[in-house]
């Protein structure tokens, strides 16, 4: 297949980076939208979408607890922080962790108050699950999009989208015997052979997972020459102002050197992703590992 057929989708735009430095506020700000929609929509849905005006008086004067205190609690359950690239199930179980207690104060504040009495009490939970479908709904769209412009080429040399393929060398890798076919899947991403400068251009720079994907693909190949210019290249990729980015590349990193029998690097680049993102999903996982490499130690002692 000649290099004219090996092209990459693009999606039509990207996001500004000076605009995603202001990243945290854009995440509030969208939640001020969210959190009076979802619960005018409650009352919609209790009203067949037709609400007396007593209800809407009602919505507006109870409005300003329910957006304080959701709010408040979304941001000491994190979830105004980050990248929504790496949302995953946590995200999802944390966001109705949230949810639910942003309600129960909620509803809380209102009897405090003394009012309104005559408030439906389905609204609150017909808030709530509309509360986690618009914003668990973003937060996965986001991500979606962000893999969206990954390349995939058929045998035809047709474009085709691959949606998620670091998630699917992630679980080949984990296999342990698809080592080859996720290298594939990662080589789709950061390969720029064959591109015109305009097309290299247009996809940006090559994602810093990615690269720490190939290192760990490349370990488990044997190829261990290759294992530290594909770290080097993630670390250089690498975005300085996003932890969960930073803690991806070293859990990967981890991961490659561990599977080279390099368990003491392989610790150090545990240990900051764990520093970096010590609830996030790879934080976690590097923690994990570095229990797992601490029992071994253990039992063979």
């Amino acid at each position: 297949m000649g290099p004219a057929s090996r092209e990459r989708v693009t999606l039509p735009w990207t996001v500004p980076a000076r605009l995603l430095s202001y990243r945290r506020v854009l995440i509030v700000g969208v939640h001020l939208l969210l959190i009076p929609l979802a619960y005018l929509g409650a009352f919609g849905a209790r009203f067949d979408f037709t609400i007396p005006p007593a209800e809407l008086r009602t919505f507006a004067r109870t409005l300003p607890y329910l957006l304080v205190i959701r709010l408040l609690v979304f941001a000491w359950y994190g979830l105004f922080r980050g990248y929504w690239r790496h949302v995953g199930l946590r995200d999802l179980v944390d966001l109705g962790v949230a949810t639910t207690l942003s309600t129960a104060l909620f509803v809380g504040a209102l009897f405090a108050t003394g009012w309104p009495p005559a408030l439906p009490r389905s609204v609150f939970l017909l808030d709530s699950l509309g509360i986690v479908f618009l914003s668990g709904g973003l937060r996965f769209a986001a991500r979606a999009f962000r893999e969206g412009q990954l390349p995939m080429q058929s045998s035809r040399g047709r474009r085709t989208f691959l949606i998620g393929a670091g998630e699917a060398a992630e679980m080949l890798l984990r296999q342990g015997n698809h080592s080859q076919q996720a290298l594939e899947y990662v080589e789709k991403t950061i390969d720029f052979t064959g591109l015109s400068w305009v097309q290299r251009n247009g996809n940006g720079r090559p994602q810093d997972d990615y690269w720490a994907l190939k290192a760990w693909a490349l370990a488990r190949m044997g190829r261990s020459s290759e294992v530290a210019p594909a770290i080097e290249n993630a670390l250089k990729a690498a975005d300085k102002t996003c932890l969960p980015d930073l803690a991806s590349v070293h859990y990967y990193a981890g991961m490659a050197l561990q599977a080279l029998g390099l368990q003491s690097s392989a610790n150090e680049h545990f240990t900051r992703a764990m520093e970096f993102d010590p609830k996030g999903r790879r934080g976690v996982l590097a923690g994990s590992a570095l229990r797992e490499h601490s029992v071994l130690d253990g039992v063979r002692s």
